[in-house]
């Protein structure tokens, strides 16, 4: 799992990649720009995975919610289509809930 505000890794947990840096790709710009999460259920059918280099090369599904005004909570499975709709639900709770917080963090430190 990986947390990513305001052009930083706030955070990286699990199994990760051999990359450390997370650079913003074509699928979690879109994610960014429209506020909408993507789901790539079966990894190795989307020529974009190479943007998700920062994650373990056998990552088969990934979730990229949108989390906050400026941010994305990338979320990687070991088995294509792994995902249920509870899942999702959970993770959009989860994004949410950190981006309220990360978001009325920054604007405390626009108005200090």
């Amino acid at each position: 799992m990986v947390a990513y505000y305001d052009g930083q890794t706030l955070m990286r947990r699990g199994i990760l990649g051999p990359n450390k840096e997370v650079e913003v790709g074509p699928i979690m710009e879109r994610t960014l720009t429209r506020k909408q999460p993507v789901y790539l259920v079966n990894l190795k059918l989307y020529p974009g995975k190479v943007e998700f280099n920062y994650l373990p090369e056998n990552t088969q599904g990934i979730i990229c919610q949108p989390m906050g005004e400026k941010g994305v909570l990338v979320l990687g499975a070991n088995a294509p289509r792994s995902y249920t709709k509870q899942d999702e639900s959970w993770v959009e709770g989860i994004a949410d809930k950190l981006g309220a917080s990360l978001d009325t963090q920054a604007t405390r430190e626009v108005k200090a």
